[in-house]
C-alpha cells in the first residue's frame, strides 16, 4: 500500500516513468516484428528461476513440466505480482500444491531485462536448429529428393523435433526381354508334331533402391533394397530416433538392429547381429535400459552342384542333424520300447496331425496328448494338456504301412515328415485309423472326448481332443517319446542336388571354424568311415557288398537334400572305436549345444 505522503512524488515522477515505459514498448514492438517475439509482463516463463531451466523440446524428459507421453503429477507453477507504484515484481513458485520458499522481489526494469532475454535465447535456440537442419537437408540434392510441405502439431514437433519429412530417393530398375526360337529343317509336320519359328520369350527385372531422409530433426529414415541380394540381411530397413542427452528416451529403432551385450555385469561381452525388430534405449539417472523384441536372422549359403563347373565344399558336424522333423508314430521294440504299437501289415487308413497353438487369444479347445490313448493315466507326468490347432494335410507327409520298410531305414515302423523343424518347445500329437492285416481296425485316440473322461484327469470342461503325443514340450531322454525323433538325417545344405559332381565323406577331427587344410583321417583300421557307417555297400552297378568309395545313392534325397544313415544312431555304433553316444541322449538346444560341440569327434 503507497501511503497519501507519497502521493504527490509519485505522480511528479510517474509521467517520466510513464515516457520510458512507452519508448520502451514501442522499441519491443519494431524487435518483436522482426524477430517475432512477444513479451508479457505476467509471463510465468521468463528465465527468472534460478533452478527452472529455460524452454526447449520436451521430448520424453522428465527435466520439464510439459511432458507429451508420460504422466507426471508434480507440476511447476508461477505466480507473478507486479507493484507498478513502487517498480517490483514479486515472483512465488509452486511444485505440486507445495510453495517452494524462494520468495524474491524484483526490480521492473530487471525482471523486462530477463525476460526479453530468455525469449531471445528461446528464438536464437530454434533459429539455429531449423539452419542446422536445413543446411543438412540441403547438401547433396537430387531430382528425387523431397520435402513434404506438412506442418506437425506442437506436441509431435515436441517429440520429433524441428522441420518436416524429407526423403531422398536414388536406384534404377532394369527390364530385358529376350527371345530363343528352335527348329530343325526337314522334319515333317504330323498330327503330333508341328514344328514352330515362333521365339519363346523371357524377361527379367533387376532393381536395386535406396531411400533415405529424416521426419523433423530426430527420426532418421534409411530403406536399401536389391532383388539381386542373396540374404535378407542385404536388405535394410532402418528407422531411428534419438532423444536429447538429457531425455529419459534416447533412442528407438525400428527394423535391422543389433544387441550389444557389454561385460561389466555378466562378465563377457557378446554383439548379436542379424536382428530384425525393435529396439529402445532409455536412461534414467546412472540406469540405462535396453529394450529389444525382434526375430534373429541369419545368413543361408545354397550352392548348386554340376558336373564341370567350380565345386563348392560345406561341413556339418556329427550332432548337426535334421532335429524335430523326423518322427516315428508309435513304441516298438526296434526302438528300445517294451510294446510295439504297430503289427506287420498294420496300415494307417486315417490320420490327422495336430500342433500346439502359440497365440495367446486362440478360440481353439483344448485336448490331451499322452503316450498311450487306451490308457491316458499311465503315462500322466508325460502328457501334455494344451491348445492344439489341425495341420493341413498338405504340410506333412505320413508312410502309413509296414508292409515294407520306411524310406532308407532299418526300422519298419510308420513315421511322419515335416517340411521343416519344428520349434524347440512345440508339441506334436496325431489321431489316426489303424487297418489291420486281417481287416479289422482301431483307433489311437478320440476327437469326442467326453466331459466325464476329462474331469477325472482333472481338465477343464471344453477338452475334446485324446491324441497320442509324438513330441512334449520339453523332450528328455527318459520319456517314452524320445525315441520317436530321428537323429540319423543331416541335410546338404541345398536341394535339387544333380548327381553327377557330388562326393560325400567323412573324417574324424575336432570340431573346428577352418577346414581348409584338411589332414583328417577318412577310415579307422583301413576301413573308410562311409563304410563303417553303411553309406557305401554297393558299386556303381548294384552289386552288393562291394563298395566303391563313393555314398550309396540309395541313402541320398537329391530332390530335399537330404543324407540318411541306416542306423537310428550312427556316431554311436559299437563298430566306431570312439562312439559318441552323447548325441543321442542330450537335449539339442541353446542350453546343451556347447556341450554337444565339446563331445564332437567326426564330420561330414
Amino acid at each position: 500500500m503507497v501511503r497519501k505522503s507519497e502521493l504527490p512524488l509519485f505522480a511528479a515522477k510517474g509521467v517520466k516513468s510513464f515516457l520510458k515505459l512507452a519508448v520502451l514498448f514501442l522499441l519491443l514492438s519494431a524487435l518483436g516484428a522482426a524477430q517475432g517475439l512477444k513479451l508479457d509482463l505476467e509471463s510465468k516463463d521468463n528465465g527468472c528461476s534460478y533452478h527452472k531451466p529455460g524452454a526447449q523440446d520436451v521430448g520424453l524428459s522428465l527435466a520439464f513440466k510439459e511432458l507429451p507421453l508420460l504422466k507426471n503429477k508434480i507440476f511447476f507453477a508461477r505466480t507473478v505480482k507486479i507493484n507498478y507504484a513502487d517498480k517490483v515484481v514479486e515472483l512465488k513458485d509452486k511444485l505440486g500444491s507445495y510453495p517452494v520458499d524462494n520468495v524474491f522481489p524484483l526490480s521492473l526494469d530487471s525482471y523486462m531485462s530477463y525476460t526479453l532475454s530468455s525469449q531471445y535465447q528461446d528464438n536464437w535456440r530454434k533459429n539455429i536448429n531449423l539452419s542446422l537442419t536445413q543446411t543438412q537437408q540441403g547438401k547433396r540434392r537430387s531430382f528425387f529428393q523431397f520435402d513434404i510441405p506438412v506442418k506437425f502439431p506442437s506436441i509431435v514437433s515436441k517429440f520429433i523435433g524441428e522441420g518436416g519429412p524429407s526423403l531422398k530417393i536414388t536406384g534404377n530398375r532394369k527390364i530385358s526381354f529376350s527371345g530363343r526360337s528352335n527348329w530343325t529343317e526337314g522334319l515333317v509336320k504330323t498330327a503330333t508334331y508341328k514344328p514352330s519359328k515362333w521365339p519363346s520369350l523371357n524377361m527379367e527385372q533387376k532393381y536395386s533402391f535406396r531411400i533415405n531422409g529424416n521426419i523433423g530433426s530426430k527420426i532418421s529414415v534409411d530403406v536399401d533394397q536389391n532383388s539381386e541380394t542373396t540374404t535378407d540381411l542385404a536388405n535394410r530397413i532402418h528407422l531411428r530416433y534419438a532423444g536429447e542427452e538429457d531425455e529419459v528416451l534416447q533412442s528407438i529403432e525400428l527394423g535391422n538392429t543389433n544387441l550389444t551385450v557389454g561385460n561389466s555385469l555378466v562378465g563377457y561381452s557378446q554383439a548379436i547381429r542379424g536382428l530384425f525388430g525393435i529396439k529402445a534405449t532409455a536412461r534414467v539417472g546412472r540406469l540405462g535400459l535396453t529394450m529389444i523384441t525382434s526375430q534373429e536372422k541369419s545368413s543361408t549359403q545354397r550352392t548348386t552342384f554340376k558336373a564341370g563347373s567350380e565345386s563348392a565344399a560345406s561341413y556339418i558336424r556329427d550332432y548337426d542333424y535334421e532335429e524335430r522333423r523326423f518322427y516315428y508314430l508309435g513304441r516298438s521294440s526296434a526302438l528300445g520300447h517294451q510294446i510295439n504299437d504297430f503289427q506287420p501289415g498294420d496300415n494307417l487308413v486315417e490320420f490327422e496331425l495336430y500342433k500346439r497353438s502359440d497365440s495367446l487369444y486362440s478360440t481353439l479347445p483344448h485336448g490331451f496328448a499322452c503316450v498311450d490313448p487306451k490308457n491316458p493315466e499311465q503315462y500322466l507326468s508325460e502328457s501334455e494338456y494344451r491348445v492344439f490347432g489341425h495341420i493341413d494335410r498338405e504340410d506333412y507327409y505320413v508312410y502309413r504301412t509296414m508292409t515294407r520298410d520306411t524310406i532308407r531305414n532299418t526300422v519298419t515302423l510308420p513315421f511322419v515328415e515335416l517340411p521343416s523343424s519344428l520349434g524347440e518347445n512345440a508339441v506334436l500329437a496325431y489321431w489316426a485309423v489303424i487297418e489291420h492285416e486281417n481287416g479289422t481296425q482301431d483307433t489311437i485316440g478320440d476327437l469326442d472326448f467326453s466331459i466325464p473322461e476329462a474331469e477325472s484327469l482333472r481338465l477343464v470342461t471344453d477338452t475334446t481332443f485324446l491324441l497320442k503325443l509324438l513330441k512334449p514340450y520339453d523332450s528328455r531322454s527318459v520319456q517314452v517319446t524320445w525315441e520317436y525323433e530321428w537323429r540319423n538325417v543331416y541335410s546338404l545344405g541345398s536341394r535339387n542336388i544333380e548327381k553327377d559332381g557330388l562326393k560325400i565323406n567323412i573324417y574324424k577331427g575336432l570340431n573346428r571354424p577352418d577346414y581348409t587344410n584338411n589332414t583328417d583321417p577318412d577310415q579307422q583300421n583301413g576301413v573308410r568311415y562311409i563304410q563303417i557307417l553303411g553309406l557305401d555297400n554297393i558299386d556303381q552297378y548294384g552289386n552288393k557288398d562291394t563298395p566303391d568309395g563313393v555314398v550309396d545313392f540309395d541313402r541320398i534325397d537329391f530332390n530335399k537334400g537330404l543324407l540318411f544313415f541306416p542306423d537310428r544312431h550312427p556316431f554311436g555304433v559299437d563298430s566306431l572305436s570312439e562312439k559318441i553316444p552323447e548325441i543321442y541322449n542330450t537335449p539339442k538346444n541353446n542350453q546343451f549345444v556347447q556341450k554337444l560341440g565339446e563331445k564332437s569327434k567326426y564330420y561330414i
